[in-house]
């Protein structure tokens, strides 16, 4: 009787039977016998279907292709999609050989020396804000005239350039009264 089970179990797993075709497998007046079988034979394969389809797609082939490969062939089918070569992994060293080059090295070097000042621009202007708040207007002036003067080109330099406007008209105004 188990032996029967099995059988019919592997034949639904591997011909991905219909209900109605498993039907006809029911045995001992248990009529749901066979559709559980198929049911069970069809999570199976679905289950071969998604894992091919997921290997595929980290090695960078279509994932519904192989996911149809998976369900027909099976587990033959994983082992074959572990077997492709991995299309990601040639195309990012082809594309970092092309990067490579004095052009592309100068170009780094610009972007990371142009990030560095421009933290160290927002460091200067941090530090410069949080004077002026604590009310030494005259070092949070300076400060900002630094940061103009040495970081022109950074975000912050209009900010600054703003800040050194207002502390002026405030230290102007505390002056005269």
């Amino acid at each position: 009787m188990r032996t029967r089970r099995l059988v019919a179990l592997g034949a639904h797993c591997l011909l991905a039977a219909t209900p109605a075709m498993a039907a006809g497998y029911a045995t001992e007046g248990r009529e749901y016998e066979g559709f559980t079988y198929a049911v069970v034979g069809l999570f199976i394969l679905m289950g071969f279907a998604g894992g091919t389809a997921d290997i595929a797609k980290k090695k960078g082939y279509n994932p519904v292709v192989w996911g149809v490969v998976g369900f027909v062939l099976n587990f033959l089918g994983v082992l074959i999609a572990y077997a492709l070569p991995n299309k990601r992994r040639h195309s990012r060293v082809a594309e970092h050989t092309a990067d490579v080059g004095p052009e592309a090295s100068k170009k780094e070097d610009v972007a990371r020396v142009q990030k560095q000042r421009e933290g160290d621009a927002s460091d200067l202007y941090e530090r410069a804000l949080a004077i002026e708040v604590s009310g030494e207007l005259g070092e949070a002036l300076a400060l900002y005239t630094r940061l103009v003067d040495e970081f022109p080109d950074s975000t912050r330099a209009a900010d600054a350039a703003s800040c050194i406007r207002a502390l002026r008209r405030r230290m102007g105004k505390t002056s005269n009264s």
